[in-house]
């Protein structure tokens, strides 16, 4: 259960707060939409690095649980850096790049490492339903979070959602970050063993079920988990 909680408050302020970052960008930090193109490639690519070469080493030092609370926190201080920074509308762009580019660039490591933790504790039999499940849950959330952090810009602005745009955009931003601060929570529930492969951890002669098969190793990895088992 802790895991799935931690996706929900993950995913739907990554999302919401996504579809509210370019107006956030160009009121607060006087962007145009040239830099705003610039800034989008930059995080693309830091994305794109950091799944490719941090992913896996983070994994191998600190098992998947750790590398969820690592890109967690990262997504935590982008938001209130990002936030704050941006006060009075007079935000420096290079906070905007240092912060979306190096911090925003780290905190998309959630999904790929809960994926893996997932996978690594389900038979082959199961893991397609479990992948499933885990895009469809992500899914949800992200269109909460878009109803959900759109009502918040525009409440945070004041004046029927006419005032000041950083205000509504720091608002936004401020609630994004406690969302953070509740995954960060919730994985730091999950038992530290977790990630360790369940085909591994469990004796052939275990009381836990009377048969060794992979669905019923997998039944006793989802209850540790706290995910529900078939």
């Amino acid at each position: 259960m802790c895991l799935q909680v931690a996706i929900i408050f993950n995913s739907s302020s990554n999302k919401g707060l996504q579809d509210i970052s370019v107006y956030y960008l160009q009121q607060s930090f006087g962007f145009d939409d040239q830099e705003v193109g610039y800034i989008v490639v930059i995080l693309g690519f830091g994305v794109i690095l950091s799944q490719a070469f941090l992913l896996k080493p983070l994994i191998a030092k600190f098992q998947e649980r750790g590398a969820i609370i690592f890109s967690i926190f990262c997504g935590l201080a982008y938001y209130i850096g990002i936030a704050l920074s941006g006060i009075d509308g007079n935000g420096q762009k290079w906070q905007a790049y240092f912060f979306v580019g190096f911090f925003g660039s780290l905190s998309v490591l959630v999904f790929p490492a809960v994926s893996s933790l997932e996978m690594m504790n389900s038979s082959q039999e199961e893991q397609g339903v479990i992948q499933g499940a885990l895009f469809g849950l992500q899914s949800l959330a992200q269109a909460l979070g878009g109803f959900l952090f759109a009502a918040l810009y525009n409440w945070g602005r004041g004046n029927g959602g006419s005032g000041p745009a950083w205000r509504g955009g720091m608002t936004a931003y401020l609630v994004g970050a406690g969302f953070q601060a509740i995954a960060l929570v919730f994985t730091i529930l999950i038992p530290a063993g977790a990630s360790k492969k369940i085909y591994e951890t469990i004796p052939d002669n275990d009381d836990f079920d009377n048969t060794t098969s992979p669905v019923s190793k997998s039944k006793k990895a989802s209850r540790a988990l706290g995910t529900p088992g078939k």
